[in-house]
C-alpha cells in the first residue's frame, strides 16, 4: 500500500530472504546488506501481493502475484530485482491508461493474464510426477475466483511464455487458494471453499 513496493526501505511489497536456523538472521549475501536505505531482509522488490510461491527443478524462484485492477502475473525473481510495481501492473503501466516512461532496471513477468480471464492467481508448482505424463515439467497454478487451472512449461531465462503454449487443464468447482506437492511429485489443489485436498491425477 502506499506506493512501498517501489520502497527499498519498507518490507512492504517485497520478498525477504531470511536464514531462521543460523546465528545471524539476515544472510550477509544478501543484496541489500550495508546500502544505505535498503531493507538487508529484502531479496526483491517491486511486487504487489505474491500469492504462493515455489522453486522449479531448476533452482529458479517462481512467484504468482496478485494484481490491482486489470492483469494476474507469473514471474522469476531473482537477487536483488525490482518487479515494477507500483509503476507497474503486471508488464501495464499502473494506473491503467497512464503514460510510464521506460525503465530497463525493471523485470517483466514471464507470463499475465487480464482480468476477463481471472481475478486472483493462486501459485503452484512444477509437476515432476509421472502420474500425469502431460504435465511432466509443466508448472501448474490457478486462480482463486474463477476455479481455473493452467500448466506451461517455464520458459528459458529473458523469455516469457507463449501464447501458443498455455493448456487450460480446465474450469472447476472449486476455490484453489494453495497448492502442494509430495515427495513423489505429485500434485494437490487446496479448495478453500469446501476445506478439501484434491490430487491432480489423470481423466478417468
Amino acid at each position: 500500500p502506499h506506493g512501498n513496493g517501489q520502497n527499498p526501505d519498507s518490507l512492504l511489497g517485497s520478498m525477504l530472504r531470511l536464514d531462521v536456523d543460523g546465528e545471524a538472521l539476515v544472510p550477509a549475501d544478501n543484496p541489500f546488506v550495508g546500502r544505505p536505505g535498503h531493507r538487508p531482509e529484502i531479496w526483491a522488490y517491486g511486487l504487489r501481493n505474491p500469492w504462493r510461491y515455489s522453486f522449479a527443478p531448476d533452482g529458479r524462484l517462481v512467484v504468482a502475484d496478485v494484481g490491482q485492477n486489470t492483469t494476474e502475473e507469473v514471474t522469476i525473481v531473482g537477487r536483488g530485482e525490482n518487479h515494477g510495481w507500483a509503476a507497474r501492473e503486471g508488464d501495464h503501466c499502473f494506473p491503467p491508461g497512464t503514460d510510464c516512461p521506460p525503465r530497463p532496471e525493471l523485470i517483466d513477468p514471464i507470463y499475465t493474464y487480464p482480468r476477463s480471464e481471472g481475478q486472483s492467481i493462486t501459485g503452484g508448482y512444477v509437476y515432476t510426477g509421472d502420474e500425469v505424463d502431460a504435465l511432466h515439467g509443466h508448472y501448474v497454478f490457478g486462480d482463486f475466483v474463477t476455479g481455473r487451472l493452467w500448466a506451461f512449461e517455464l520458459p528459458p531465462a529473458g523469455q516469457t511464455v507463449q501464447p501458443d503454449r498455455i493448456y487450460a487443464l480446465g474450469r472447476f468447482n472449486l476455490l484453489p487458494s494453495a497448492f502442494g506437492r509430495d515427495g513423489d511429485g505429485r500434485l494437490y489443489v487446496v479448495d478453500y471453499g469446501t476445506g478439501r485436498l484434491l490430487r491432480i491425477a489423470p481423466g478417468a
